[in-house]
């Protein structure tokens, strides 16, 4: 019932494990200028140091008034099949306090997010993660600002593998640089994977039920390969600047094969299976080859 973090790890705290804990409705203090309420809060020393080696394993958090897991630095840290439940913010929260590189070497796997605002959320110079097989339901399929796992503009080297990611605006929304998105099942977002930012790779993922997108792409050195995108887009939901299942931004040296667009419902919406720009860069730098549509009216 504290007014700060349920658990604060800082300084040089190293080789610690933290086991079936549970953390549940930890407040803020407005009044007295106290704005944390995390579950477990990650944060450095007086001097400057962050912790590292550190297990979060089977731990249950519910409905803490900011992250379920803040990390503002720290390397080496595991975050293994621990339950998450109704967060109003992000399930775990990676915000290094500066662009320096203070998150290194996170893993965030086997974990169940329900009720989350957002599952991952990845910020600054954060680097080095690696979320796999976790099982994300956000908070609302269309409220915005809201993803499965999220990547901001100048973090970089992330793998987001194997997880399956229900609702949310954006199932899978990557910005920075050389991120790795494969093998993810995403369903019912409103945009299955955004794709921003330089040198990513998007490749064998599922989408399903996207409703305004299913796969929007606005980075430049991407690869986008052997995906599956689903029944996407709705009429209702359908945004009139897309209207195309994979909708392609004109930005050099890219790559767009192998994908498949596909389509079973009685009514689908009249919309394009892929839509790509005329630009000189793109038309002069991309590879498009075998992607194939199937059942989609244009």
């Amino acid at each position: 019932t504290g007014t700060l973090n349920g658990i604060w790890i800082r300084g040089t705290s190293h080789r610690v494990t933290i086991k079936d804990i549970f953390i549940k409705e930890i407040p803020s203090d407005i009044e007295r200028g106290y704005h944390a309420g995390d579950g477990i809060y990650f944060g450095k020393s007086k001097e400057g140091k962050f912790p590292h080696d550190v297990l979060v394993t089977g731990c249950y958090f519910e409905n803490n008034i900011r992250n379920q897991i803040s990390i503002t630095g720290g390397q080496h840290i595991r975050i293994v099949g621990c339950s998450f439940a109704n967060g109003r913010n992000s399930g775990v929260d990676l915000e290094p306090n500066t662009l320096n590189g203070d998150i290194e070497d996170i893993t965030i796997v086997g974990n169940s997010f329900n009720n989350t605002k957002n599952g991952v959320d990845i910020t600054k110079a954060a680097h080095a993660v690696t979320i796999s097989g976790n099982t994300m339901r956000c908070l609302l399929t269309f409220a915005a600002d809201t993803a499965g796992v999220r990547m901001g503009p100048t973090a970089h080297d992330v793998v987001v593998t194997g997880n399956s990611i229900y609702g949310a605006e954006h199932g899978v929304k990557m910005n920075g640089k050389n991120a790795v998105t494969t093998g993810n099942r995403i369903y019912t977002s409103a945009r299955g994977l955004w794709v921003e930012g330089y040198g990513h790779v998007v490749t064998g993922n599922l989408v399903e039920g996207a409703t305004e997108v299913g796969l929007y792409v606005d980075g430049e050195g991407v690869n986008v390969s052997n995906n599956t995108l689903y029944n996407c887009i709705s009429e209702e939901h359908a945004n009139p600047k897309y209207r195309s299942v994979v909708f392609v931004r004109n930005h050099p040296n890219g790559v767009l094969s192998g994908n498949m667009v596909r389509e079973d419902r009685p009514n689908p919406p009249a919309v394009r299976a892929i839509t790509l720009p005329t630009g000189r860069d793109f038309e002069s730098t991309w590879k498009v080859s075998n992607n194939h549509a199937a059942n989609v009216k244009e």
